[in-house]
């Protein structure tokens, strides 16, 4: 069975506030927020009050709120054209390719230097 603290950290997760334990207090904030946006609680059932606040007040200011833990506003992310194996065997046809071609011309140079 989860604790009251659990409880109310699984609660304000869900609506993008995090919470913290310092000794004789609450930190709270938005998920990825800076230190300014903290806000500071004595007890357990203020800390839950104010994390409702704040959720309330950030859904009011128009900020989308995000529920997964990857925040897609903070780490865009491109998805990939390719997988990792057909990256690689390109990457590697590529480095034989220019080795080859260097091969080719360091022969070519040498054999115009024994014409000579």
């Amino acid at each position: 069975m989860p604790s009251r603290f659990e409880t109310v950290a699984a609660e304000l997760a869900a609506l993008g506030v995090t919470i913290a334990v310092r000794p004789g207090e609450y930190v709270l904030n938005y998920r990825h927020g800076k230190d300014d946006t903290a806000r500071f609680a004595d007890d357990l059932d203020e800390a839950l009050e104010l994390g409702r606040e704040l959720a309330v007040a950030r859904a009011g200011a128009g900020v989308q709120l995000c529920t997964s833990a990857h925040d897609p506003a903070v780490t865009p992310r491109r998805r990939r054209t390719m997988t990792a194996k057909a990256m690689r065997r390109r990457f590697i046809k590529r480095h034989n390719r220019r080795l080859r071609a260097r091969a080719l011309r360091d022969q070519a140079a040498r054999e115009g230097a024994d014409d000579e």
